[in-house]
């Protein structure tokens, strides 16, 4: 089978790949430049160029695939002014484009990677696939902007008739990686005590999350989506079974709501002339205060037949990861 990607050299494009060449996949990835896409070729796939605002390039690259995989995406916290433009021009535009190309050129199958944060705050409530929360809260620009690509791009895509498949992975969890959620490994790693809020996540662990992509495109019916996550857990539950599973000390700094969510407004004032770690933006704390993802998941385990290992080898890992960067220091 030959598929063809975008956002291939992304922290769950390169896990697909890799999955994709070892299954023995042709596998095409565009890449704005290629000869920086050192990565994906290291894995035996192709690097063309092209990029998701420019349709002939995808068309090109997309022609003839049995399958194509929609990764890329703006992902950037604490974005304001041109940057909170160029990201949502990205996320919306850079979608229709791709999607509608693979479309055009008669792709058969065709996976895009939205995401469970297009909810925005579920309030308590566990959401199904296919449900919208009534005037939802979006505590970052990111979650707005895939909410806008999910709700006004790929579901009426999907209803005209595109052989689309959508999977929303929760917050994406693994070794090396560069969202907020790296915070928390990052400071217990160093028997820091982690600053968390009452938050809630959906999480998934990066090479599940990857798989969950493949069982997409093998498995997924057209016109529908699937919730890729492994479990919901607070942020403070998340601390504590990292010190549960690897046997070090593992403490949260519980933190009111109130306060978090005043220290984000004073932070967005200051942070267009700061340049500050995800985890501190605006976005980020807004984040981490006390915002509620709970995700069910039932769907695509019965139809894609997704069963993610449990949490606790990732963490094991990452874990792992984190002391060597300290140790290589």
């Amino acid at each position: 089978m030959r598929y063809a990607l975008t956002g291939g050299s992304g922290f769950i494009g390169r896990r697909l790949v890799a999955q994709l060449r070892a299954e023995g996949h042709e596998v095409v990835c565009v890449a704005r430049n290629p000869d920086r896409a050192g990565d994906v070729v290291a894995l035996g796939a192709k690097a063309v160029k092209g990029d998701i605002l420019d349709r002939a390039s995808l068309e090109a690259a997309f022609r003839g695939a049995d399958g194509v995989f929609h990764l890329a995406a703006s992902y950037v916290m604490g974005v304001t002014g041109k940057g909170a433009e160029e990201a949502l021009k990205a996320n919306l535009d850079g979608t229709r484009i791709a999607l509608e190309a693979a479309r055009d050129v008669g792709v058969p199958r065709i996976v895009y990677t939205s995401s469970t944060v297009i909810y925005g705050d579920t309030r308590g409530k566990t959401m199904v696939e296919g449900e919208r929360m009534p005037d939802p809260y979006f505590p970052t620009h990111y979650a707005m902007s895939k909410a806008r690509a999910h709700y006004e791009v790929a579901v009426p895509l999907q209803q005209e008739g595109a052989p689309i498949i959508i999977v929303q992975p929760g917050a994406v969890i693994g070794p090396r990686d560069h969202s907020a959620m790296r915070t928390i490994f990052s400071y217990l790693a160093r028997g820091r005590r982690v600053p968390v809020g009452s938050s809630t996540f959906a999480i998934i662990d990066v090479d599940e999350c990857a798989r969950g992509h493949r069982l997409a495109t093998e498995r997924g019916k057209i016109g529908e989506s699937y919730h890729l996550v492994s479990e919901v857990l607070s942020l403070e539950a998340l601390v504590e079974r990292v010190g549960r599973v690897t046997g070090r000390p593992a403490r949260a700094l519980r933190l009111p709501t109130w306060l978090m969510r005043a220290n984000a407004a004073v932070i967005s004032l200051v942070e267009p002339f700061l340049s500050l770690p995800e985890a501190f933006t605006a976005d980020g704390i807004r984040v981490s205060a006390g915002v509620d993802m709970l995700i069910d998941n039932t769907k695509a385990k019965r139809e894609l037949g997704f069963d993610p290992r449990p949490l606790d080898a990732s963490i094991l890992e990452i874990m792992r990861a984190e002391d060597e960067e300290l140790a290589a220091a």
